[in-house]
């Protein structure tokens, strides 16, 4: 999947393209970071049972806290109700 970083989002706003991969380790600086995964559900490998997406975060204290957020866009549903995103 597509990733983008900003290992240090008080110096600057920019996002910096990544290697595409499955995961990403930011720096062990502590500083105020935003990492961006693009995931395209077509690309899960659905056949082996691969339909699921998840976020972990490591290395969390009082001090470094973490936090994730899914922002979903399906635009080929149209309608006031879309479907689900929870179907597990």
């Amino acid at each position: 999947m597509q990733i983008w970083a900003d290992q240090d989002c008080v110096a600057s706003d920019v996002l910096v393209r990544q290697a595409d991969d499955v995961a990403f380790t930011t720096s062990a600086a502590l500083a105020h970071k935003l990492v961006v995964f693009q995931i395209n559900p077509a690309h899960l490998d659905v056949t082996n049972g691969f339909d699921c997406i998840t976020v972990k975060t490591a290395a969390s204290d009082p001090t470094n806290i973490t936090a994730a957020q899914y922002i979903l866009s399906d635009l080929r549903f149209g309608g006031s109700t879309p479907p689900t995103d929870i179907t597990d």
